[in-house]
């Protein structure tokens, strides 16, 4: 596990203003339970990987990153681009979604479950075997049923559990390369 380093960062989602603990570097600052987040109207500008979207609200361009998932890193190929290609499928650019804004990260980057027509799109994902279940988002996952979807995708094996015991898991990455500023 990476080092952690506790603090407090201002946080302007929703124009809560509120303060939110984060762990650095690879946890979110938290900003509200799960069930009770703020849910917010955005329209797709671009896919920029399997687990973060360039939206606008009202507006206003914002980086997000999928909710309680893991997409595998560009070292990761062919699986990375298959990621990112499938929720670029299912959410082009123009695409109208609904964010229910979990966290920030230490990355700027708005943590939040994303809806299309009221269906998740991570979970779509991790049925798809496109991302893993990512748990490090400090109980901000538990109402989800991604273990479930995910264990599906690797009985099937299906896209990063094609390959026996499934491919290097992306935080091992991470850690194993030595690259603690890697967005996750």
């Amino acid at each position: 596990m990476l080092g952690c380093l506790t603090a407090l960062l201002p946080l302007s989602l929703a124009g809560s203003g509120a303060l939110a603990e984060s762990v650095i570097p690879t946890q979110p600052a938290v900003t509200t339970a799960p069930g009770n987040a703020a849910q917010t109207n955005a329209t797709v500008i671009n896919v920029t990987t399997g687990q973060e979207l360039l939206v606008t609200v009202k507006g206003q361009e914002r980086r997000v990153r999928l909710a309680c998932i893991q997409a595998p890193r560009p070292q990761q190929q062919p699986f990375a681009r298959q990621s990112r290609q499938q929720l670029l499928n299912s959410l082009p650019a123009g695409t109208a979604v609904t964010l229910e804004l979990r966290a920030r990260d230490v990355f700027a980057r708005e943590v939040a479950v994303v809806r299309h027509q009221g269906q998740d799109v991570a979970a779509r994902q991790v049925q798809r075997g496109a991302v893993f279940v990512f748990d490090g988002y400090l109980g901000l996952c538990d109402d989800l049923p991604y273990a479930s979807l995910e264990a599906e995708a690797r009985r099937r094996k299906l896209g990063v559990w094609s390959t026996p015991g499934g491919i290097e898991r992306p935080w091992d990455l991470i850690q194993r390369l030595g690259d603690t500023t890697a967005e996750p």
